[in-house]
């Protein structure tokens, strides 16, 4: 048997697969670019509307399959994308001109008009924007593989790991049964690509930024992969094995603790928690209601940004939001407002450069300087509730000045609907916000607390930068005893609060964070299960006061030996259970 060999990658889709490596491939070149005759033009013309058709039907087929695995999805919104693009006047009118004017054959045309939207997708300022040139590579591949005579390459049928030398389109796996696709390994394929979405919603793990896979990797060799941490193995040992094995394991428990608690829970002595679910695409909705969620926690009205090529109208955004409360079933939606700016900048929106725009235009501080803007958005929200159970928190305030400006808007603009103004709270994430917490409680309805970058701007750190990313560490002291005060006294001010960073759902600092007062928790709809287990299984006032003795006696040296140590003596006999989660989350 050959050695084990790891590669590492970037992690894209989480999960761990295993399986004989295959080459996907993509469809060969029909013939050579060629002349054609004046007579011809109207042929090839035609013949790129069948393939447009064709290309249509084929991305409406999987939409139906979609469905028919979740009757919930009303509309797959990411294979939706493909078929705009496919009816994009500015894409048809230059395929259309390239074969009038230049009298060249329909595949040339297409891959010139498609390759020139690549280059201007590739040179955009932002990650997201960069990672769209997939899909019109996507578009391109599908529409030359329906050309007559093209040659499509052979599909295996079993347990297989697709190689992608490029970028990962959907078209790249989408051809395959999908219970067969263990795993993805693929130069190119960020994690907001639609590619990456579609492999997400079926549970395919991905991992990105490997060079020379060709060299690296040949067919029919077993390949493990390993998207949480964005490895790769060749030749898997048995210990790596094994541990999938567990894996796989772990998902089977996690689907029966979905099915026991499907409703609310409470602690051992009777205190209400309440688990909710971070979203943004529709689709996350059903996940979060199939893990048991609550509610919505926050909802990224952003993203709805990064599904469209231009600016979303009124119209689209309000069906962007009918879409998501009629997946969510009655249970309440908190939605966060366009908080655009710092990493997510789509060129549409023509934000200014700043030398760096993580402390500069982002969040409220756009939507106030663009009212028309911001008017617009809520508007979509309000139509869109019909009077569905909603609320509204607005991201990156600093100033009390800054809430009441934007409260006042947010109330105006419900009065000229004719609405009632919704519950609106603020999300901490600005250090000077979660200082003068106190002076915002008697105006807002709730908070929620925007651990991620809150301990970035705290700690003077950027979690992406490797130099200093050591420095990023939830679990200080400090920073507890910060969460601490703010959770207390919000609660004493009779309003609710949550926390809907990555730290809220890590089920290693569950009864840590209960211990510190918190009472609402927001998460990926995966994790809900686990932690709605373990809070059912504790005592509040246990765990407030175990975490107390930590913050008093305990250093920033040890502080997770003693979070582990806290579990153990709150979860008693129950900790084994719980174990290989705290471990593998």
């Amino acid at each position: 048997m050959s050695e084990q060999t790891k590669f590492k990658g970037i992690p894209i889709v989480s999960g761990r697969g295993i399986g004989k490596a295959c080459f996907p491939g993509r469809p060969l070149r029909v013939t050579p670019m060629q002349a054609i005759s004046k007579k011809n033009i109207e042929n090839q013309i035609s013949l790129f509307h069948q393939l447009r058709e064709a290309a249509k039907h084929y991305y409406s087929h999987h939409i139906r399959q979609m469905v028919e695995i979740n009757p919930d999805i009303q509309e797959f919104s990411v294979l939706n994308i493909y078929k705009q693009l496919l009816d994009d006047p500015i894409f048809i009118s230059e395929v259309v001109g390239l074969v009038s004017r230049l009298r060249i054959d329909i595949e040339t045309a297409i891959r010139t008009v498609a390759d020139d939207f690549i280059i201007r997708f590739d040179a955009a300022q932002t990650a997201y924007f960069r990672e769209r040139s997939g899909d019109m590579v996507e578009v391109r591949e599908k529409l030359i593989s329906l050309i007559p005579n093209s040659k499509p390459p052979e599909l295996p049928a079993s347990c297989i790991i697709l190689i992608v030398p490029g970028v990962l389109t959907p078209s790249d796996f989408l051809k395959f049964d999908k219970s067969a696709v263990k795993g993805i390994v693929a130069l190119n394929a960020g994690p907001t690509s639609h590619a990456a979405i579609l492999a997400r919603t079926y549970g395919i793990p991905v991992v990105s930024g490997i060079q020379n896979l060709k060299e690296l990797i040949h067919s029919d060799d077993e390949v493990l992969v390993n998207g949480y941490e964005g490895s790769v193995y060749i030749n898997p040992d048995i210990t790596l094995i094994r541990s999938l094995r567990a894996d796989q394991a772990l998902n089977k428990k996690i689907k029966i603790l979905s099915d026991k608690h499907a409703f609310p829970v409470s602690t051992t002595d009777g205190v209400p928690v309440s688990v909710l679910a971070n979203v943004a695409l529709p689709d996350d909705v059903d996940l979060a209601r199939r893990y048991g969620a609550d509610g919505i926690g926050l909802v990224r009205s952003e993203f709805l940004y990064f599904m469209h090529t231009h600016l979303p109208t009124a119209l689209e955004q309000q069906h962007y939001f009918e879409n998501l409360f009629k997946r969510a079933k009655g249970k309440e939606l908190i939605i966060r407002l366009f908080d655009l700016g710092g990493d997510k900048r789509p060129p549409q929106l023509e934000l200014p450069k700043e030398i760096n725009p993580f402390i500069g235009s982002r969040g409220i501080r756009i939507l106030l300087k663009r009212k028309e803007f911001f008017v617009e958005h809520l508007s979509a929200i309000m139509k869109a509730a019909h009077g569905r159970q909603y609320a509204i928190m607005i991201p990156m305030v600093t100033t009390l000045n800054e809430w009441k400006e934007a409260k006042a808007i947010i109330d105006n603009t419900a009065q000229q609907s004719g609405l009632s103004s919704p519950p609106c709270g603020i999300l901490l994430e600005v250090p000077l916000a979660i200082l003068e917490a106190d002076r915002f409680l008697p105006h807002v309805d709730f908070m929620s607390l925007g651990t991620n970058d809150l301990i970035q701007y705290l700690s003077a750190v950027d979690r992406g930068n490797t130099n200093v990313a050591h420095l990023y560490n939830p679990i200080e002291p400090a920073f507890l005893r910060i969460l601490r005060k703010t959770i207390q006294a919000t609660q004493d001010g009779g309003k609710t609060i949550s926390i809907c960073g990555e730290m809220g759902g890590i089920p290693l600092y569950t009864i840590l964070l209960l211990g510190l007062g918190l009472k609402r928790f927001s998460m990926v709809p995966r994790n809900i299960p686990i932690i709605k287990s373990i809070l059912s299984r504790i005592s509040s006032q246990t765990a407030s006061a175990m975490t107390q003795e930590i913050l008093i006696n305990c250093s920033p040296l040890d502080m997770t030996k003693q979070i582990v140590l806290l579990n153990k003596k709150v979860l008693g006999s129950a900790y084994r259970e719980f174990e290989s989660f705290f471990n593998w989350i």
